[in-house]
């Protein structure tokens, strides 16, 4: 059986095209939605509500379900809806649709160091 003992492999030679170019810290988009599912099994419970406002890695749904998982906001914004739409999976699922700000507030996450020169 053929393995990868360090991993996919040495993509130095593929490195050219992006390692000169500066890191670009892209907008906040107009609208998120979070669907309450993870991927497979039982879609979680939103614990948030219209009118919330969320920071980025807030828990905004949960479940105590067997395969489940609980959903954290990928940005910080405002809950302006919880609806059920159709998922990738084709599955309806409740949602959770944000107004994200232009410049997170506060986030529980830590920085990331920035890039050696």
């Amino acid at each position: 059986m053929k393995t990868f003992a360090r991993g996919i492999g040495n993509l130095k030679h593929r490195k050219g095209a992006t390692e000169a170019s500066p890191l670009v810290e892209m907008p906040a988009p107009k609208r998120i939605v979070l669907p309450m599912m993870q991927n497979l099994g039982v879609p979680a419970e939103p614990i948030v509500k219209v009118g919330d406002e969320v920071v980025e890695g807030q828990k905004v749904a949960d479940s105590s379900k067997f395969v489940s998982a609980p959903i954290h906001a990928s940005i910080a914004g405002k809950v302006t809806k919880i609806e059920k739409l159709t998922h990738p999976t084709s599955r309806l699922l409740p949602t959770t649709s944000a107004r994200p700000y232009a410049k997170p507030a506060s986030s529980v996450w830590g920085a990331l160091p920035s890039p050696p020169t």
